[in-house]
């Protein structure tokens, strides 16, 4: 493949609600006592407010149909990641490094 053969592709702008999440991701990061534990970001992915377009999100018919699969959190520094399998407040976050 040449680099003439590369297209731009277009890329959807975010929703609204991306910006509803964003900012109310900021305003509990603002809050927040420092250092920011992982447990602090964690507690945050599974924040309801703004619902039906809060951080955590569940279907919920004819309401909502956007719905939180998963979430990580990652410190690159320690090379830690911590996942969750599912909606961020009901499930647990399992640990995983890098060795």
């Amino acid at each position: 493949m040449k680099s003439t053969d590369l297209k731009p592709r277009e890329t959807p702008l975010p929703s609204a609600h991306t910006y509803v999440r964003d900012g109310r991701m900021f305003q509990l990061l603002s809050k927040s006592q420092r250092p920011v534990t992982a447990d602090t970001i964690t507690a945050i992915l599974a924040d309801h407010a703004n619902y039906p377009v809060g951080i955590c999100n569940h279907v919920e018919p004819g309401v909502s149909t956007a719905e939180s699969r998963a979430a990580v959190v990652m410190n690159a520094a320690s090379g830690v990641m911590l996942c969750s399998d599912g909606p961020p407040c009901s499930n647990a976050f399992r640990r995983f490094t890098l060795d």
